[in-house]
């Protein structure tokens, strides 16, 4: 692509000075309004941790990557609340960098003539925004909260991309999966709070539904689920004592933490994923995942007790009947609208519209198909589709483990993200697109750096080839 498959090196002295002066900056600097009382201490922190991201964007790419990764499952409980106001407009201090990162990547892209043609899945992605962002702006029921979609939808794609032409090395291949498992550390902390000081979410009666920082259960869950699919495998290759006591205890939290978010649909997500993992590769774990589940069953019988609450759907009752109902509701608004649909941020204009209130689609299919038609549907899906065609041919094409660990944690996600989708909102969920678009950018990257590797050994043995003729 544009950039050397080595890039700049990372550890030069030339970029810790700035971030370390920037970070003194703003902390000094944004303590004089919340000494006088114009600032409260979560926007405060909300504002320091924008704009230190902001600095690393302009410093280090890479590094604002590697920290964005990092901390993204923060940002709601800090960034969310924070908002920004210019003139009459109001913005989300965590809108506002997702712009940031679509605009800064695309200029990115452009001048260093990143070739993303190379990568499959953003033709499809690029139709799906091109297509939804004209309906969005014109026909939306709800303009600004569709905008606002398009926009998270647009970075995630833009950090795959970066992810992909970035960190086709495997250093920073290493420093992004430690990334991704040093994000897992402070939600885990404040759920097992929520745990132990019962503070979680008890929308749902008699559950208290741990979320950590993320804006509902589900999300957390989902999160937790990705995550786990890829410690696991990663915890059964390792042969290094101190990373294998560091997965167990992360595997451990994480799946104590999943079981406490009641989220029914990521359980059913992860047991899938583990299944695809074992019948590709770890053949025990087909006989292990059984097993386990009849042994938490046993150990918490609150997950039957939410079982029950679904089961409720022949009788008229329960969250999926509702569900269900909601969608036979809101599919005559796509027959309206079958090509491209009524623009993003529409569902939920309609779902208010039957049931008197805000009420979130619980099913990204019928979601994408009201809001942007079979065009926005079947984009999105080739796209997911294109991830998972990468994933099987760089599982079958690696043969260093570690990277062919990673395309088999792909294929996973993937099939257990298209199942989640089916009863959950997993395309509007800003934290679960990045981990799910950063997991694949992993892999493209691996793929890029193999194929590297592969052209300069063919044109090395060519030139060695072209050496003997000659003597």
């Amino acid at each position: 692509m544009g950039e050397s498959v080595t890039g700049p090196k990372i550890s030069s002295m030339a970029y810790i000075k700035p971030v370390v002066s920037l970070i003194v900056f703003v902390a000094l600097a944004a303590l004089i309004p919340l000494a006088l009382g114009l600032l409260h201490p979560a926007t405060y922190f909300g504002l320091m941790l924008g704009l230190i991201l902001a600095g690393l964007f302009v410093i280090d790419i890479r590094i604002f990557i590697l920290v964005y990764i990092a901390v993204r499952g923060l940002m709601e409980a800090f960034l969310g609340p924070t908002r920004i106001s210019v003139g009459g407009l109001s913005m989300q201090m965590l809108g506002v960098l997702g712009a940031a990162i679509l605009f800064g990547g695309f200029i990115y892209i452009i001048v260093n003539k990143v070739k993303i043609w190379e990568v499959s899945v953003v033709g499809p992605m690029l139709i799906f925004l091109f297509a939804t962002l004209p309906v969005t702006l014109t026909m939306s029921e709800d303009k600004m909260s569709g905008f606002k979609d398009w926009v998270g939808t647009a970075s995630t794609i833009v950090l795959f991309i970066l992810i992909a032409e970035l960190f086709a090395n495997r250093r920073y291949l290493k420093m992004l999966l430690a990334a991704l498992v040093i994000s897992t550390i402070p939600p885990l902390a404040m759920g097992v709070y929520q745990f132990v000081t019962d503070t979680g979410n008890h929308d749902t009666p008699g559950f208290n539904r741990i979320f950590a920082a993320f804006p509902h259960p589900n999300a957390y869950a989902t999160y937790l689920m990705m995550i786990l699919l890829l410690c696991i495998p990663l915890l059964i290759e390792t042969r290094v004592r101190w990373q294998r006591i560091v997965y167990v205890v992360l595997c451990g939290a994480m799946l104590f933490s999943l079981i406490y978010t009641y989220a029914r649909a990521a359980w059913i997500d992860l047991v899938a994923g583990l299944l695809v993992v074992g019948s590709f590769r770890y053949r025990k774990m087909l006989l292990l995942v059984p097993v386990g589940i009849i042994i938490l069953l046993l150990l918490v019988p609150s997950i039957l007790e939410r079982f029950q609450e679904a089961l409720g759907f022949s009788q008229g009752q329960g969250s999926m009947f509702f569900r269900v109902e909601m969608w036979r509701y809101l599919l005559p608004k796509f027959y309206a609208s079958p090509i491209v649909g009524n623009g993003l941020g529409s569902y939920g204009v309609y779902a208010e519209e039957g049931l008197g209130y805000y009420y979130m689609p619980h099913n990204d299919y019928v979601h994408l198909l009201v809001d942007s038609g079979v065009i926005g549907l079947g984009c999105y899906l080739a796209a997911i589709f294109g991830v998972f065609r990468g994933a099987v041919r760089s599982y079958f094409k690696f043969e260093d483990t570690q990277l062919k660990i990673l395309a088999l944690v792909m294929i996973a996600v993937v099939i257990s993200y298209l199942l989640g989708s089916i009863t959950d909102n997993l395309f509007r969920a800003g934290a679960t697109q990045t981990y799910f678009w950063a997991m694949a950018g992993l892999v493209a990257a691996a793929t890029r750096m193999t194929n590297t590797q592969e052209q300069e050994q063919l044109e090395t043995a060519g030139q060695y080839k072209l050496a003997s003729v000659e003597t």
